[in-house]
């Protein structure tokens, strides 16, 4: 009896979880759908909103771990862990965003290959240089 309970309760919530994950994947199937059919503006307005929503709470730990107050202009080092914690997102919302309009990296003109990462290692390589020299 009492295994039985069981049995029906984990079955409850297994099809519950199976509903939710058909359910979410049908939300962010129609999300995809309209955000195809949104003008470049509003997309653009969208990942900005988006970016500083989702930046806003890792600002706040941040200016809190630097030691920062307000009012105060920000030091050179606390500008750089403010302002890299902001950058570090925008590849992830990037990469979103091509997911939703059903794009690659291609159709911007981004194409990985040799010469690219040649490039991109040595800009790279030079900026943590430049990073180290300027600490």
């Amino acid at each position: 009896m009492l295994l039985r309970a069981v049995q029906d309760s984990l079955g409850f919530i297994l099809n519950r979880i199976k509903w939710e994950v058909v359910s979410s994947s049908l939300f962010i199937e129609q999300l995809s759908i309209s955000f195809k059919t949104f003008p470049s503006e509003i997309k653009i307005t969208l990942l900005i909103l988006t970016w500083f929503i989702i930046w806003l709470p890792i600002a706040i730990f941040v200016s809190k771990k630097i030691v920062w107050k307000p009012l105060e202009p920000l030091k050179p080092n606390q500008k750089i862990l403010l302002l890299s914690s902001l950058y570090l997102l925008v590849p992830v919302l990037i990469f979103l965003i091509l997911i939703l309009d059903d794009k690659s990296l291609a159709n911007y003109g981004l194409v990985l290959n040799y010469k690219f990462l040649i490039d991109f290692f040595l800009g790279l390589f030079i900026s943590f240089i430049e990073f180290n020299n300027f600490i």
